[in-house]
């Protein structure tokens, strides 16, 4: 009797084994970790980290059975983030960042389900603002305003789903380039100036 019930019971541990997650080490010739994976199976579960040959933290994905979920941290060899993303079930979602190596942020996007969708924000490398818009399930939408280091604004554009017209300028005020668009791309005439605002050359496109 003893027997039986000790049979049953390693035979349940290791049916609940055989469920539970793995862990798996794996390691560069110099004795350095190069991967520190979660699996469920044969996919990845759980928060999975990648280093660079000299230790460094490179990379660190959570996965839920194979899939992408929720955040994504990718590192400078400096150990400054680079890249800063959200996953739900595998899609890009909320807010995406990108950073220069120093740390300073450089790029936010916004995402719904892998789709651009919401405020756009770019900066120069000591952080002045460079660019900002608004995306509508990924068209251009709404207003946007480009801007030099020095704050002025040298681009300016509003667009409807896509559509619309980017005006570029000089720095004196007159315009240098007046840029058509249909579904976010140049599409028709595109008209370039001279800084007194006379006519230099046109552009088609299509």
């Amino acid at each position: 009797m003893i027997n039986k019930y000790l049979i049953i019971l390693i035979l349940t541990l290791l049916i609940l084994s055989s469920c539970g997650r793995t862990h798996k080490l794996d390691y560069f010739e110099n004795g350095k970790i190069r991967s520190d994976l979660y699996y469920s199976g044969d996919k990845l579960d759980g928060e999975c980290k990648f280093y660079f040959e000299s230790g460094q933290l490179q990379s660190v994905f959570n996965y839920q059975k194979g899939i992408l979920h929720g955040v994504s941290l990718q590192y400078f060899y400096n150990g400054k983030v680079q890249t800063e993303e959200f996953y739900i079930d595998g899609k890009l979602n909320n807010t995406l960042k990108l950073y220069y190596e120093t740390g300073n942020l450089k790029d936010v996007y916004n995402y719904t389900n892998d789709t651009l969708d919401g405020l756009y924000y770019s900066y120069f490398p000591k952080s002045e603002i460079r660019i900002e818009g608004n995306y509508n399930f990924g068209q251009y939408d709404s207003l946007w305003n480009y801007y030099d280091k020095y704050g002025r604004i040298v681009g300016e554009a509003e667009f409807i789903n896509g559509t619309g017209e980017l005006k570029s300028y000089f720095p004196n005020g007159n315009i240098q380039r007046i840029t058509p668009y249909i579904k976010s791309e140049k599409s028709g005439t595109e008209k370039h100036f001279n800084k007194s605002g006379e006519l230099l050359k046109q552009i088609e496109f299509k």
